[in-house]
């Protein structure tokens, strides 16, 4: 994985450079983003600032909760940003069950972190969720967009 680190206010906000494992082939389904600052709509407006997400994720493939996930917004001006996981996990009991499985160790997929885009650009923003499995990055689609207004 290739990411340049950048200065953009407190946190882990990076933008990236070449990210191997976001093809289409690695992309998996085992995740929901339910809101972005509050909000279940698939387009989320919001000015520059504290970004909030709420959801679920887990590596179907392992059978577990993943240890380490990020945000990432894909511009369509072309740049992408990283927003790394530094929140709270959260019990979410429904999601072992309607994913057919038994396995109680997916109970605590839920996670709500906080992202600091007081520099993030003006752009309408694609949003996934990475969920690293051996240090390689899977992307899961969201479906959502994020519109940072001026």
């Amino acid at each position: 994985m290739s990411i340049k680190s950048i200065a953009l206010g407190v946190s882990a906000l990076a933008m990236v450079v070449g990210l191997s494992g976001c093809t289409g082939e690695d992309a998996i389904n085992s995740c929901t983003l339910d809101a972005i600052n509050g909000s279940s709509e698939l387009s989320v407006y919001s000015k520059p600032g504290e970004i909030n997400f709420l959801g679920w994720a887990v590596d179907i493939e392992n059978g577990k909760v993943p240890e380490k996930l990020a945000i990432k917004l894909q511009g369509d001006k072309g740049k992408h940003y990283i927003f790394d996981y530094n929140g709270v996990r959260m019990e979410r009991p429904r999601v072992s069950e309607s994913l057919g499985s038994d396995n109680k160790a997916l109970n605590m997929s839920g996670f709500s972190f906080s992202g600091d885009g007081k520099a993030l650009p003006v752009d309408s923003y694609a949003v996934f969720l990475l969920i690293y499995r051996d240090e390689k990055a899977v992307v899961c689609p969201t479906n959502k967009k994020l519109i940072i207004q001026g």
